[in-house]
């Protein structure tokens, strides 16, 4: 290929053009998921804590397991003491024991598998949204270009 076809063919600039009743369609169907999982966020929110507290227990009662079983041997121990400033109301004793849990004794951590949307984000977003539907409404435009409406694609 010549050169000058070649640099001609990086110049074109390409348009692309949405129908206006899709780009609506999607606006509307992606406000109406933001709705619902927004309402659904402070469910998932109390799901999750309750599955995190059960998790911590469990593995507690893991790490509790494991303490009495190195408690067991003297090898695992090491104690020291050492008096406060003044020496005169107490003696702090410090005791550090390693105690290994076993893999099959702790349970998988929950994960959190949503993001939470915050009141202010979610506020703005439904707004610009809503209002991106009102405009592509009062168009007479059987398409519009992408590029309009760039920063609400990251919506869709």
């Amino acid at each position: 290929m010549p050169l000058e076809k070649v640099s001609m063919a990086k110049n074109k600039i390409l348009t692309v053009k949405v129908a206006t009743d899709k780009a609506i369609a999607a606006l509307e169907a992606r406000l109406e998921k933001l709705n619902n999982d927004y309402a659904e966020q402070a469910k998932k929110e109390t799901a999750f804590k309750k599955q995190y507290a059960d998790w911590k227990k469990k593995l507690i009662a893991a790490g509790r397991k494991a303490l009495v079983e190195a408690l067991k041997d003297d090898n695992n121990i090491d104690a020291w003491a050492r008096d406060n400033s003044s020496g005169r109301y107490c003696v702090y004793a410090k005791v550090d024991a390693t105690a290994p849990i076993k893999v099959s004794d702790v349970p998988a951590e929950p994960v959190r598998n949503w993001v939470s949307i915050p009141d202010y984000q979610y506020t703005h977003m439904v707004e610009e949204i809503q209002q991106a539907v009102r405009i592509l409404r009062m168009t007479d435009q059987p398409t519009v270009p992408a590029s309009t409406f760039a920063a609400l694609s990251r919506y869709l």
